[in-house]
């Protein structure tokens, strides 16, 4: 089976002049922290793009924004790279002053499952 490599995120261009490649599990990773950090509304071309959660980890968190961080990440990711992962599971952790994200999710192509996690400090209001 031949080995596919996908252009590097952000592109780079190596010593020799060529650009600079990766292979298929992290070119998914690449483009699902870019779904996951892109502001909405940052794309001219596709406004709907990202979940912007940095809003969420430095704004101020409860129950409800968490549960709604989870579904938002779940559902974009899946519109926006259903076409190569399926979403297994989203869960987003709190704690005193950090936001962890776990993604698991299928590879359609190998059928490989992965998890990737994501951890950034929050501010927790008191309600």
């Amino acid at each position: 089976m031949e080995t596919i490599n996908y252009l590097k995120f952000p592109l780079k261009v190596d010593g020799q002049g060529q650009i600079g490649t990766q292979a298929e599990n992290d070119y998914i990773r690449g483009l699902i922290e870019q779904v996951i950090f892109t502001d909405k509304r940052s794309r001219v071309n596709r406004p709907t793009f990202g979940v912007s959660i940095h809003k969420v980890t430095f704004g101020t968190l409860n129950a409800h924004v968490m549960n709604g961080s989870q579904d938002l990440i779940q559902s974009q990711l899946q519109q926006s790279l259903g076409h190569l992962i399926t979403v297994n599971n989203v869960e987003v952790i709190e704690s005193e002053t950090t936001m962890k994200i776990n993604i698991a999710y299928t590879i359609n192509t190998n059928q490989n499952t992965q998890l990737v996690s994501y951890q950034r400090s929050i501010n927790i209001a008191n309600n």
